[in-house]
């Protein structure tokens, strides 16, 4: 549907130098994901500050919470919407932006994920893990 529409751009695989580009410089970061694991790529559009719109799997909606727009998966009406009211308000997609990076940095700190797994690994009880 979107063959021809030169507001969007279907790149392929890209890595190093292209990839960090293209994160520093969407108006949308979009991931219309049907199943999933956790998302690097969702945390590292996060984390370049941008605008991200997701679909509503548990793997993506529990990562982003409140921070990102969210569409119900496989729909493509809901996505389409979505996408059209963060095109039609770019104040929404500012604020979006605005709060993305200190958001994802602050839940998913390095230091702290390495801390908790190498607890986790050396049977070391932590909060939220029980002893089994």
């Amino acid at each position: 549907m979107a063959k021809g529409d030169e507001r969007i751009i279907f790149v392929g695989f890209v890595q190093e130098q292209q990839l960090e580009e293209m994160d520093l410089n969407p108006c949308i970061y979009t991931l219309p994901s049907d199943l999933e694991g956790m998302l690097l790529s969702l945390l590292e559009g996060m984390n370049y500050g941008n605008c991200c719109l997701t679909s509503d799997i548990g793997e993506c909606a529990e990562v982003v919470e409140d921070k990102a727009v969210i569409f119900k998966k496989s729909d493509v009406y809901d996505l389409r919407e979505k996408q059209q009211m963060v095109c039609d308000h770019p104040e929404v997609v500012d604020d979006y932006k605005r709060k993305a990076c200190q958001f994802i940095c602050n839940k998913y700190d390095w230091d702290d994920v390495v801390d908790k797994k190498l607890r986790l690994y050396m049977g070391v009880r932590h909060e939220g893990i029980d002893d089994k």
